[in-house]
């Protein structure tokens, strides 16, 4: 079995599953990064985790700007 060596959260606008995300090691040291699709575990690519990075920074900035419409009204 592959062991974690990081767990950290995958977040999903409006899901209420797979929130979880690892950097798991094989026996023979390699990494990677696995992913839950419906419950079921793959190994997912970087490129995956930079889209949610993109989303991420996207909900940010239209938070701050709700924020600042309030603000300005």
């Amino acid at each position: 079995m592959d062991k974690i060596i990081f767990e950290f959260k995958v977040l999903y606008a409006g899901w209420e599953c797979d929130e979880n995300g690892y950097v798991k090691e094989r026996e023979d040291g390699s990494r990677y990064i696995e992913l839950t699709n419906h419950g079921k575990h793959y190994e997912a690519q970087p490129g995956e985790l930079e889209e949610k990075i993109l989303e991420y920074e996207d909900a940010i900035r239209n938070t701050f700007k709700a924020i600042h419409l309030r603000e300005n009204s």
